[in-house]
């Protein structure tokens, strides 16, 4: 796994972890694998309330990878407090999907190498 991967995955992270503290989840757990071929994270926890934007959220990250961006986007992420850089994160992963039973929440993304 090369180290500018490892960087990408912890700002990926950031950026989702930032992205559900704003959305008021509680109890939130983190899962990261570093597979030969691909990066898989998934965030899941208690939600208080309902996300609004959260079908638009999931929408940005499976738009289209911009792999020439990649490096300027990268040193963005998980910098704002207003949840404008998550159209960033839809250019750096390839899958994005949630489930949602009751209160329970989870995100997963995946970014292929």
């Amino acid at each position: 796994m090369r180290r500018r991967e490892k960087y990408k995955a912890r700002k990926m992270i950031d950026e989702l972890t930032g992205y559900l503290l704003r959305n008021n989840i509680q109890s939130l757990s983190i899962y990261l694998d570093f597979d030969e071929d691909r990066i898989r994270i998934s965030l899941w926890g208690q939600l208080t309330e309902k996300i609004p934007d959260l079908d638009d959220v999931i929408r940005l990250m499976n738009s289209k990878r911009v792999p020439e961006m990649e490096e300027y986007y990268e040193h963005l992420l998980g910098t704002g407090t207003d949840g404008d850089d998550m159209n960033l994160l839809g250019a750096m992963v390839d899958e994005a999907s949630y489930n949602l039973r009751e209160d329970r929440l989870e995100i997963k993304v995946i970014r292929y190498l």
